[in-house]
């Protein structure tokens, strides 16, 4: 069993093998004894023992024994005395030689790299990471985030207040948080060196002052704390506002048949045809439940303070967000090309009634057993379309025409064909005076092949036309009857 001793190295308790414990110290004591005479020499000191801890703590964590290997390799990662040394001894002879500098402080902006800030964030670190990137002060990428969301929500279009969010969490999600030591520094453009130390606390010394330096170290805990409250509050919003969303979003498409006339199945299978019904359902449950999801899981980290895990579940949402969009948009495009290619087909003729009876229309299998009706007629135009079940029955819309200058009756019929352009229309039929109309028909295992069905039937000015029961209408006024809740209006609405 090897002894343990207790020590303190940057404010940090750690429990240390009793080599490791020597190792640190001689170390410690070499670096003392080289920057006594520096007038900068505590600061750097207390520097260098600020990130000796923080490797120790990434190596064996706060509760672990520092081995001797450990500290080793950390003093190894800093560099001795003798590293100083070489390097001033280098950088005298390039000055010598005229090469230049790689930044104003030695440093290459170009070898940074952008990472989300753990220690110096309100939401998620975006803005502090990305001020680091840019060595700016984080408090000018904030107020440039709050001035862009104000922005969006005194627009007209007040709903897009949620532009810049979706934007900050995609942010958020694709930019990952810098967890290491290394990482911290990269986010920088600095070394985990002595001579960076040395570079950083001289650089400061004039930018800091006794006082301001001493209220950072007596104020940390609170303004960690306060942070951390506002972080805790804010976390908590987000969790109830994405549960709530998420729970309506759920209600909704669950309960779709209590204000929808047809089931959503039906609807998207005529559009997109049966085969893609379960897909286009599952893109649209993960393209609107996915921003809800990514809400909850960083208002969860926020609000118990706690860190991603190393398989990034924000990573994955957002690709599944983005696989959920690309899949819509494809079926969504799709089925409109599909639409627009369609043609309209014509097909006349003409018919006599004898002894002045009127031209009677038919509507077949109109007197079936319905769960929801639509009808909307007036003196020159009829439209029906009833609903049993998940079957729509959607009837040819019949347009009137009358003049004077004809004595026959010209019917013609029209149609949308978006499978075979050369079909002509054959969706009515005339005999002894009764002309029958049948209607298409949409179920969740139907697509719709064709659309757009209209009749004009042109016929003289004392000519009657009348629409047989239980459908009656002899266009000589208005009515309209409905029981769909979405489609009742302020119209003459009777309930059948």
């Amino acid at each position: 069993m090897k002894p343990v001793v207790k020590a303190s190295i940057g404010r940090t308790a750690f429990s240390l093998e009793e080599e490791a414990f020597n190792l640190l110290k001689n170390y410690l004591d070499s670096l003392e004894a080289h920057f006594a005479g520096n007038p900068s020499g505590k600061e750097i000191m207390e520097e260098i023992e600020v990130r000796i801890a923080e490797l120790l703590l990434e190596k064996c964590g706060p509760s672990g024994v520092v081995t001797a290997a450990m500290a080793r390799e950390t003093c190894d990662t800093l560099g001795s005395v003798k590293d100083i040394d070489a390097d001033k001894n280098a950088g005298a002879d390039k000055a010598a030689d005229g090469s230049a500098a790689g930044g104003e402080d030695g440093r290459d902006k170009n070898k940074r790299k952008l990472y989300r800030n753990p220690y110096d964030k309100i939401l998620g670190g975006v803005c502090s990471g990305i001020a680091a990137y840019f060595d700016k002060d984080p408090l000018l990428f904030r107020l440039i985030a709050v001035v862009i969301f104000l922005f969006f929500t005194m627009t007209p279009a007040r709903t897009a207040f949620w532009v810049p969010i979706a934007a900050y969490l995609a942010l958020w999600l694709a930019i990952p948080e810098a967890r290491t030591v290394r990482q911290r520094y990269q986010m920088r453009g600095e070394k985990n060196t002595l001579e960076s130390i040395m570079e950083n606390v001289e650089k400061n010394a004039d930018e800091i002052g006794d006082t301001a330096r001493k209220f950072a170290e007596n104020h940390h805990g609170l303004f960690h704390g306060a942070m951390r409250a506002v972080g805790a509050i804010i976390g908590t919003v987000f969790i109830i506002v994405s549960c709530a969303a998420l729970l309506a979003l759920t209600v909704t498409f669950a309960g779709s048949s209590a204000f929808m006339p047809v089931s959503a199945g039906t609807l998207i299978s005529s559009l997109a045809g049966p085969g893609s019904v379960s897909l286009c359902i599952a893109a649209i449950m993960v393209t609107l439940g996915i921003p809800f999801a990514a809400l909850l899981y960083s208002g969860i980290l926020m609000a118990f303070n706690l860190k991603a895990p190393r398989w990034k579940p924000g990573l994955i949402l957002l690709l599944l967000w983005i696989a959920g969009l690309g899949t819509l948009a494809y079926m969504g495009t799709k089925t409109a090309l599909e639409l627009d290619s369609g043609e309209r087909q014509y097909a006349s003729t003409s018919v006599t009634l004898q002894n002045g009876e009127p031209l009677r229309l038919k509507m077949e299998n109109s007197d079936m057993d319905y769960d929801y009706i639509y009808v909307d007629a007036d003196e020159d135009s009829y439209e029906l379309f009833m609903i049993s079940g998940d079957d729509v029955y959607i009837y040819p819309k019949v347009r009137i025409r009358r003049d004077p200058a004809i004595t026959d009756i010209r019917i013609e019929e029209s149609t949308v064909n978006f499978n075979r352009k050369d079909r002509a229309p054959a969706f009515c039929t005339y005999s002894d005076g009764v002309l029958t109309l049948s209607p298409v028909v949409l179920s969740d295992d139907r697509k719709m092949a064709e659309g757009g069905q209209e009749i004009t039937i042109s016929l003289p000015a004392d000519a009657a036309v009348q629409v047989e029961p239980p459908r009656y209408h002899d266009f000589t006024e208005d009515q309209y009857h409905t029981n769909i809740s979405l489609l009742k209006d302020s119209r003459n609405l009777d309930l059948l």
